[in-house]
């Protein structure tokens, strides 16, 4: 497996590449405050079991321009698909970064979603692909009811919802953040579940791109 920091189109991109040719590739959009640094465990074990990850860093915050992100992500993709070869991949966030994820669904094969956030007012379009959401029964940031719950009416593909009881909203992340005050607390510094999670989408994935 390689890790590959790249610098394009005036921001950073981490790459985890596996050693073989990848089955396929999941773009990968952090959440508010965060890098893509805070997902590497994850990133790992998705590129263990063969797939390329693409996780840019952004300024994400809950009022980021959306559409100003995507047309970034795209131009950002389109270059990265070549340079790579990538074929059929998908592509994910969490919280923030799922909401913009989602935006950007129409251009991917399937939707990873961990704990995706809905703006208060935001409007959710029909989602026409296969969608994986993660919820944590410990949310206190985006709780189930307000905002996973609202993606999973909307999609009208395949779709499979898995709630992870004792997680909070940073469950996903490799080490505790000062946001874990905000998200889960107490305790501080949740149990991680990124295991449990690349565990799923591996699977989900592997049905999906036909490996």
């Amino acid at each position: 497996m390689a890790v590959v920091h790249l610098s394009l189109f005036g921001g950073d991109v981490l790459v985890f590449l596996p050693e073989d040719p990848p089955k396929g590739y999941l773009l990968f959009l952090h959440g508010s405050l965060m890098t893509p640094y805070h997902y590497t465990r994850y990133f790992r074990a998705l590129a263990e079991a063969g797939y390329a990850v693409i996780a840019p860093s952004y300024n994400m915050h809950i009022f980021v321009d959306v559409g100003e992100t995507v047309r970034k992500t795209e131009r950002l993709m389109d270059s990265l698909r070549k340079v790579y070869r990538l074929g059929r991949g998908c592509v994910g966030g969490h919280s923030m970064g799922g909401y913009v994820a989602i935006r950007m669904a129409y251009r991917f094969d399937c939707l990873v979603l961990l704990s995706p956030y809905v703006p208060l007012g935001g409007s959710l379009d029909y989602i026409e692909k296969p969608t994986l959401l993660f919820s944590a029964g410990r949310d206190f940031l985006t709780p189930y009811t307000f905002h996973q719950k609202r993606v999973f009416q909307k999609v009208r593909a395949d779709r499979a919802l898995v709630l992870i009881e004792d997680a909070t909203h940073n469950s996903y992340l490799d080490t505790p953040i000062l946001g874990d005050l905000m998200a889960g607390w107490p305790p501080f510094n949740p149990p991680r579940h990124y295991e449990t999670v690349a565990d799923h989408t591996v699977r989900f994935m592997d049905s999906v791109l036909g490996n």
